[in-house]
């Protein structure tokens, strides 16, 4: 083999770290730190990962062309096309973010799909001021250039492909046609049927609504899509078979004290500050990372460990009143328990939060908001593991 286009790094033993490590992919979809620092983070994803884009696209198309040009034969003509099957079989990532793509790819062929998804990454990445059209001949070339030996084979090629282009783009213009159509129906009727879904669903005694839920689109769908469709049936049996009931009880406890959090204040001691001080002083993290920025395989999310009375951002005046305020957030029995379940449990000089206190704190501090239980039912996968921990702990008791 011709080794002159290349110039081989003879200091290259160890790959180039620049994937996107299990927190980095976390707070792109989420936003979620853990315990690290969000600027930090941030700098990590922009410096280490995104700006290394180009080297990452560099070493795949060295990496092929070297095995693939290479005296050696590695793969035999079959491992080949199975590798192939295997790489065109990718998850389709776009079509699950990127709700203002009307029309997907109507070939449903694993060729189509994976085409589609590095059009996509592509048109991601592409300039806006860098013109499309000798990207994709420049594409198109390539793929000939793989096949074709001469120049009239592959003028002969592009004219076929040219057609078959013409016959899809009339398909394409059909189907586009349709969903615009389909589109204006379903926003004139989600209305009526998201008011529909709430009564069904305060009619099974649950208080959440479809919006909060984030089930409208779920069950437009499969109005289109089924005959004889029987939507309050449908519901009340989906609200079974996801302990809706018990979520939305847990939901119910959450939003009440969240505000008992917020508001409450006693002698001059905010329940917020003190556990917003509990919250982010308590939670150790247990993710260690490795030099090569990767963390082990399946960490621990974090422990809660005890902080002393005599830690907390209070003065040594106020110090009498924030035991007192301590006292009405756990189990003891001589005081009056401000929230639902103890948040807090003592033990000598040290306090630490309960499971509900975790739960709770997270919800205040973190997610700002109670209705993200819901997900537990509707769309569970998205939950880290802690959280599903977390509130199945009390679902499971409801």
């Amino acid at each position: 083999m011709d080794t002159d286009p290349w110039w081989i790094d003879p200091e290259r033993n160890q790959p180039r770290r620049y994937v996107l490590n299990s927190q980095d992919r976390l707070y792109c979809a989420h936003g979620e730190c853990g315990s690290y620092n969000e600027a930090k983070l941030i700098e990590r994803i922009r410096d280490n990962r995104i700006k290394e884009f180009p080297e990452r696209i560099q070493d795949l198309v060295d990496d092929i062309m070297l095995v693939h040009y290479s005296d050696q034969e590695f793969l035999d003509s079959e491992e080949w096309d199975q590798l192939w099957r295997e790489l065109i079989d990718v998850d389709q990532r776009s079509i699950k973010i990127s709700k203002q793509n009307i029309l997907s790819p109507i070939d449903s062929s694993n060729e189509a799909q994976f085409g589609f998804e590095l059009g996509r990454v592509l048109g991601l990445l592409t300039s806006t001021d860098s013109p499309v059209e000798p990207l994709i001949w420049g594409i198109l070339q390539g793929i000939l250039a793989s096949g074709a030996k001469d120049v009239e084979g592959q003028i002969d090629v592009i004219e076929y492909i040219i057609a078959q282009f013409e016959n899809r783009m009339e398909d394409r213009r059909r189907e586009a046609e349709n969903i615009i159509k389909n589109s204006n129906l379903i926003n004139k009727s989600s209305e009526n049927i998201e008011e529909r879904l709430n009564t069904c669903l305060h009619a099974n005694d649950i208080k959440a609504t479809a919006g909060e839920l984030g089930i409208v689109d779920l069950f437009v769908g499969r109005i289109i899509q089924y005959q004889d469709y029987d939507l309050e049936e449908d519901v009340e049996s989906y609200i079974k078979q996801r302990n809706l009931p018990a979520v939305d009880s847990l939901r119910q406890r959450l939003e009440q004290d969240s505000k008992i959090v917020e508001n409450r204040i006693k002698q001059g001691v905010e329940v917020y500050k003190v556990l917003q001080y509990m919250h982010n002083e308590s939670r150790v993290d247990q993710s260690i990372e490795t030099e090569d920025d990767q963390p082990p395989p399946t960490p621990p999310e974090y422990i809660i460990k005890s902080v002393h009375k005599d830690q907390f951002p209070f003065s040594s005046k106020k110090r009498h009143m924030l035991v007192a305020v301590l006292n009405r957030l756990s189990s003891k029995a001589d005081c009056e328990l401000y929230t639902n379940k103890p948040v807090v449990e003592q033990a000598g000089n040290e306090w630490r939060l309960t499971i509900y206190g975790d739960l709770l704190t997270h919800t205040v501090f973190e997610q700002k908001d109670s209705t993200w239980v819901y997900t537990y039912s509707t769309d569970q996968h998205n939950l880290r593991t802690r959280q599903k921990e977390l509130i199945n702990e009390f679902v499971s008791s409801i």
